[in-house]
């Protein structure tokens, strides 16, 4: 598996892309000398589909049943939820 910086991949970006196509094979692009992306073939993003054909997950089965809300006598939270985020 090749590996490259980002100082690298961005002015190599089209022939480390051509490489991992030809190849087959995942290239590691660093930041800082640290793993920071993967850039694998396309065959290669489905990463649930594969877990699930190597038995690591099982898609659910049941029927998702939608919950009423009930109201517990307390004021409504969404105002000051809303505001609390970013």
């Amino acid at each position: 598996m090749a590996t490259h910086g980002t100082k690298d991949y961005r002015r190599d970006m089209a022939a480390i892309h051509e490489e991992v196509v030809s190849t087959g094979e995942a290239a590691i692009i660093t930041k800082d000398g640290k793993p920071y992306v993967k850039v694998v073939p396309v065959g290669e993003e489905d990463v649930l589909a594969e877990l699930r054909r190597r038995g690591d997950i099982v898609w659910p089965t049941a029927v998702r049943v939608e919950v009423e809300p009930i109201h517990a006598g307390a004021d409504d939270t969404t105002d000051v939820i809303a505001g609390s985020r970013r």
